[in-house]
């Protein structure tokens, strides 16, 4: 007989893999994001049934909380109202087909035989730290993968100035833009024109 814990992983899974779907298949950008929203609050599920439950806080409160809002953000002030073509997006449908090919193999191996499942009911083996303890994910961050961890902190901040270069865009109509030049230059004399009426008989 499934138990809960089984059924519950089986669920989260079918929604990670639908939200996964709805953020490339979907039109509108701002779905997309709202849709891996979902996607990321799954798989944090599905880390804290492994008992990692740094890594599914940290998944919550970093990307969800934060990284993900500011995506929605750049969504909006970019005004993407659509994707590109679909003939731009036909060109890709190989690479596509291919890693579904992949997936469905992958899915046949682990979860038709069962080792999903076993390893569920068996748990984490080791009796030391929690896998998703702090104190294990820090050890290993800031020694073996120190360079990456940096590296990935460059990329980010490269991103977030790309994101602000990209609003900062010259030629788009209606857009209200600062002219520190002007605002210096100004005279108090030219800011307010005072004009004489006559006034006007009831």
């Amino acid at each position: 007989m499934i138990d809960i814990q089984t059924i519950i992983f089986y669920q989260f899974a079918a929604l990670l893999l639908t939200a996964s779907t709805m953020v490339v298949v979907s039109k509108n950008p701002v779905k997309s994001v709202l849709s891996l929203v979902l996607a990321f609050f799954a798989s944090a599920v599905l880390w804290m049934m492994q008992q990692a439950e740094f890594l599914s806080f940290a998944l919550i409160f970093v990307y969800v909380g934060a990284v993900m809002t500011l995506f929605l953000f750049i969504v909006l002030m970019l005004n993407v109202s659509t994707l590109p073509k679909r003939a731009r997006v036909l060109g890709f449908t190989p690479a596509l087909f291919a890693l579904l090919v992949v997936f469905a193999y992958s899915f046949y191996q682990d979860f038709m035989q069962g080792a999903t499942a076993t390893t569920l009911s068996q748990g984490p083996k080791n009796s030391g730290l929690m896998l998703g303890s702090a104190e294990n994910i820090a050890s290993v961050l800031y020694t073996d993968y120190v360079i990456v961890f940096e590296l990935v902190a460059v990329v980010l901040l490269i991103a977030i100035v790309a994101a602000i270069a990209l609003t900062q865009r010259t030629g788009r109509v209606g857009v209200l833009r600062q002219r520190v030049g002007d605002q210096v230059a100004a005279k108090p004399e030219e800011r307010i024109e005072l004009v004489k009426m006559e006034a006007e008989s009831s």
